[in-house]
């Protein structure tokens, strides 16, 4: 029976699967279009809107494909048909997979292969993908479907759960601070997106089998209101909460357990050029030792509480107080940049300084009396796992875990550009750095908080825009206003190699530090306006 029920959908549906096959062909042939390097604005442009076109035509074909046997009402006629439910919905679930995943599999393939991964590469790719797309948007859609008689019932339905998400991302993002510690800004926000998407599937888990055995269209949309109704309170669940959930999911705990944080007075004042950040703020040094060769180590979160001698509470809040430092200025030169992450080239003891941010009455009140400091740090140890090279002049060399590079001057002729493209996500840090390996001079290394993210996601495949995983970046060797000048300019580019290194998050982990007594006053920094990256 269920191959009966599959040829009928087949036949009545065959120009909208070929017509949404047609549309994965064209999202193919404009990634291929815009290349390693986004070329052609027009085109990068349509490029970055035709996935929500491709999107909304998957939607369509399943809805379409769940509406051949509606399930609200008593009207239809495979009611009174000997039909086993579960016929039904196995049919209904593998024509999903045949027509639906099916071609955007077989074009994730073949584009992979053009590009030039090897046939291995190229399945996984489309593979993961396809799975991803099942579980994440096919299931919920098709649970959806299954709620409503008529298309536009569904994609009413769908436009309302679009419009209630996003006023409720709008009213979190208006309402919570951006320092707040809540799930919602964890991992800009991606760690609340895959939330949403877990409570989509279950609901949708309950939903299917209640439509399909039962027809309780009632409970069922019910079901479907209530999560909605949920999203909002996901997005308020503590944020130690989710890191803790990081913390247990570290593929190697044991490596930060030597790491430690200690106040080093000895290192003296910050007085680098750039050192300033803006009035009532203090550099924290600090000497961090344990750290493996060839590391980095970021902060996700510091949380600082101030202490009078006596013991009263006089401060609670986020190391960089009520503002965001800025990374980079227009320029990429950078600007006000904190001391971290840190980077540990040779596994050494690492000096550097912590950004503190107060109330101006608290620094005020504390500037020439002892305090009591305590600091709580959200840290995330990263390892080295690419280490190579690729010709800064049209490169174009395979790099483990990045995929297929490739290296080209930029249209101005002031910068060196770097893409790949890949089967394996990128998550973590990178760095790329222009050296000529004739006389070892290389240009200066762009500030690790600038090539460093804090987004780690627990899933790291995508339906969106396709199989692959594109990095790109840039790297200047000549200023158009004449104002710097680099170590490897213009007439070295023959002799120049990009070298690349990223790092991966290997632990998820906390530390405390104490200080019994300080004296804010003694280093507060400067109010000049930064130039410089402070040393580390």
């Amino acid at each position: 029976m269920i191959w009966h029920i599959f040829k009928k959908d087949w036949k009545l549906l065959w120009p909208l699967v070929m017509g949404v096959a047609a549309a994965h062909v064209i999202n193919s042939v404009l990634a291929l279009a815009v290349g390693f390097f986004f070329e052609g604005r027009g085109l990068t442009q349509i490029y970055n809107v035709f996935p929500a076109v491709l999107l909304l035509g998957m939607s369509g074909l399943v809805i379409a494909a769940i509406h051949q046997d509606v399930l609200p009402g008593d009207r239809q006629d495979w009611l009174i048909r000997p039909i086993r439910r579960g016929d039904l919905i196995a049919e209904k679930l593998i024509f999903v997979l045949i027509a639906v995943n099916g071609p955007m599999f077989l074009v994730d393939v073949v584009h992979c292969l053009i590009v030039g991964l090897p046939f291995s590469d190229a399945v996984s790719a489309a593979l993961s993908r396809g799975i991803f797309f099942f579980f994440s948007f096919g299931l919920p859609v098709l649970g959806l479907a299954a709620l409503t008689s008529s298309f536009i019932e569904a994609m009413g339905g769908f436009l309302a759960i679009f419009l209630i998400g996003t006023v409720i991302r709008i009213g979190i993002t208006v309402s919570t601070p951006e320092n707040a510690a809540t799930f919602a800004n964890m991992n800009d926000g991606e760690m609340l997106k895959e939330a949403w998407s877990v409570v989509a599937l279950a609901a949708t888990f309950a939903i299917i089998p209640l439509q399909y055995f039962r027809r309780a269209t009632t409970r069922s949309r019910t079901i479907a209101f209530g999560a909605v109704l949920v999203l909002p309170l996901v997005a308020f669940i503590p944020w130690s909460a989710g890191f803790s959930l990081l913390q247990r999911l570290s593929p190697d705990p044991s490596a930060a357990t030597p790491v430690a944080i200690v106040f080093d007075p000895n290192l003296g004042r910050n007085e680098a050029p750039g050192s300033g950040w803006r009035p009532n703020s203090i550099w924290l040094p600090l000497r961090i030792s344990g750290l493996p060769a060839d590391s980095i180590m970021l902060d996700d979160r510091t949380i600082v509480r101030i202490f009078s001698r006596d013991g009263a509470l006089l401060y609670r809040g986020p190391a960089i107080g009520t503002a965001p430092v800025p990374l980079m200025t227009v320029s990429n030169a950078p600007a006000f940049l904190d001391g971290f992450p840190v980077h540990a080239l040779k596994g050494e003891n690492v000096h550097t300084y912590k950004l503190i941010g107060l109330p101006r009455q608290i620094l005020e009140q504390v500037r020439n009396q002892p305090v009591h400091m305590e600091v709580d740090y959200a840290l995330t140890l990263f390892r080295v796992e690419t280490s190579d090279s690729i010709p800064a002049l049209n490169g174009n060399k395979r790099i483990p875990n990045l995929g297929l590079c490739r290296t080209k001057i930029d249209d101005d002729g002031d910068e060196v550009l770097f893409g790949c493209l890949g089967a394996r996500p990128v998550v973590g840090c990178g760095i790329l750095t222009l050296k000529n390996v004739v006389s070892g001079r290389q240009n200066p290394v762009p500030p690790l908080a600038s090539s460093c993210s804090r987004d780690y996601p627990l899933i790291t495949a995508h339906f969106v825009s396709n199989a692959m995983d594109m990095i790109h970046g840039k790297l200047m060797f000549r200023d158009p206003r004449g104002l710097a000048k680099y170590p490897v300019d213009a007439s070295q580019l023959a002799d120049a190699q990009v070298l690349v290194r990223t790092y991966r998050p290997v632990v998820h982990f906390t530390r405390h530090l104490s200080i019994p007594e300080i004296r804010l006053g003694d280093w507060e920094a400067a109010t000049t306006v930064a130039a410089t990256s402070p040393a580390q």
